[in-house]
């Protein structure tokens, strides 16, 4: 599967980070683009897949999930500290 390139933009957020949450926000971050790059390379000649929205909605919802996780794991930092 050819995929869309993307350069990695650096984070500009007000959390303080842990280099584990950060790696894990990568990690989702790239299963998110992985998706979207299926979904972008289907073949528009055939009949478009027809899908059952309920596992579609789960991976949303565990990929929502493991995202709070990490956020809720990180130190709020007041902007311009």
């Amino acid at each position: 599967m050819a995929g869309i390139a993307r350069k990695p933009q650096p984070l500009a957020l007000h959390y303080d980070l842990p280099e584990h949450a950060y790696r894990r926000l990568c990690e989702i971050r790239d299963v998110l683009w992985q998706l979207a790059d299926l979904a972008a390379s289907a073949d528009t000649k055939t009949r478009p897949l027809k899908v059952d929205a309920r596992p579609v909605f789960a991976c949303f919802a565990k990929h929502a999930d493991e995202l709070a996780a990490v956020v809720d794991s990180c130190e709020l930092r007041p902007p311009g500290n």
